[in-house]
C-alpha cells in the first residue's frame, strides 16, 4: 500500500501513469535512488533528477506514447549524469583532488542504517558500467531487457556486468572471517 492507502500499480500500470504528476510522484524517489547508487554528490543527484524530469514534461504528449516512459527517463538521467561527470573531471585541477574522491575504504558494520550506506559506498566503488547495471536491476528492479535499453547495450551485455557487480559486491561486503556474507550481496534481486 502506498501513503495515500491505494495499492501500487503493477508494472504496466506504473509505466502508463495518466498525468504527469502522478509520473512525477511515481519516477522521483526511484530516480534519485538510482543516482545516488552512481554519487555521492547530492546536488549531481538532486539536478540530474530535475533536469530529467524537465525533460519528461518537455516532451510528455510523445513520452506517453512510449511502451516504457520510464526506462526513457533513466536513460536521460544516465547519460546526463555521464556528461556532467566528463565535464567535472576535465574541470578538475588538482591531483590530490583526483586520487582521493571516492577512495574511502568499504568497511560493514553490523547496524541496519550503516550495512545500507556500506553497500551504497560499495556499488560507488565499482566500474561506471556495472555500478549502473547492479542499481538498475537490482535495488530498482528493472528487467535485464530494460537495463539494457536504458543503458544502450544488449541484453548479453547488461547480464555480464550484474553477474560481474554481484561478484565484486560480494568480495567487497564479505567480513574478513570468511565467506559467510557473500550471499548477502549476491541475493539483491
Amino acid at each position: 500500500m502506498t501513503r495515500e492507502g491505494k495499492e501500487p500499480p503493477d508494472r504496466a500500470g506504473r509505466e502508463a501513469l495518466g498525468s504527469y504528476a502522478e509520473f512525477y510522484r511515481y519516477w522521483m524517489p526511484r530516480l534519485t535512488g538510482y543516482l545516488r547508487a552512481q554519487t555521492s554528490d547530492s546536488r549531481w543527484v538532486e539536478d540530474v533528477a530535475q533536469e530529467s524530469m524537465l525533460a519528461a514534461r518537455a516532451r510528455w504528449d510523445e513520452l506517453m506514447t512510449y511502451d516504457k516512459p520510464g526506462a526513457w527517463l533513466f536513460r536521460v538521467a544516465t547519460i546526463m549524469l555521464r556528461r556532467w561527470q566528463a565535464r567535472a573531471r576535465e574541470q578538475c585541477t588538482s591531483l590530490d583532488d583526483m586520487v582521493t574522491r571516492g577512495t574511502a575504504p568499504v568497511v560493514v558494520d553490523a547496524g541496519g542504517a550503516e550495512e545500507r550506506v556500506d553497500l551504497m559506498n560499495a556499488v560507488r566503488t565499482l566500474p561506471r558500467r556495472q555500478r549502473e547495471a547492479v542499481a538498475l536491476h537490482c535495488l530498482l528492479g528493472f528487467p535485464l531487457g530494460e537495463v539494457a535499453q536504458i543503458l544502450g547495450i544488449s541484453e548479453g551485455a547488461a547480464k555480464t556486468h550484474v553477474h560481474r557487480a554481484r561478484r565484486r559486491l560480494a568480495e567487497l561486503l564479505r567480513p574478513a572471517a570468511g565467506p559467510a556474507a557473500a550471499p548477502r550481496a549476491e541475493g539483491m534481486t
